[in-house]
């Protein structure tokens, strides 16, 4: 009977995270966008990369399954969720999965240098950072 409740139970969350998901989906913002135009379909050196996808309790940004990679687009409002980003990120790697994070800014002003970061990793070539810092002067709006 308790296995029965809890596997109802867990039906229930799972299904309130899908629909958590899809919603996601059609209400992404301008960096997430700009991203996705660039992973969707193979079109990023042919890997398949899906956007919102639930994992664990979480709903992630976008997702290769092929590197067991996670790219999420931080806002203004990370900064004040440094704590349970921590966490998130913790639970994701011990799972067994990279995690790469970009601030929005810099996925607006520095696509190719987000996509270059994003490629050095899955290939082995730059070891994966909780978070990466854009060279000085790049990617910077000029005023």
């Amino acid at each position: 009977m308790y296995v029965v409740l809890v596997m109802l139970l867990a039906s229930k969350r799972f299904k309130k995270t899908i629909g958590y998901a899809r919603r996601l989906r059609q209400t992404m913002t301008q960096p997430e966008l700009l991203l996705w135009k660039t992973l969707r379909g193979r079109r990023f050196r042919g890997w398949k990369f899906r956007r919102q996808v639930p994992i664990g309790p979480f709903i992630v940004d976008f997702f290769c399954a092929e590197q067991k990679l996670i790219i999420e687009i931080d806002g203004s409002v990370h900064a004040f969720k440094l704590r349970s980003d921590m966490k998130r990120q913790e639970f994701l790697e011990r799972a067994g999965y990279r995690v790469l994070r970009f601030l929005n800014i810099e996925v607006l002003c520095s696509l190719e240098w987000v996509l270059s970061c994003i490629e050095r990793v899955i290939r082995g070539e730059q070891k994966q950072e909780h978070s990466f810092s854009r060279p000085a002067g790049e990617g910077e709006v000029e005023g």
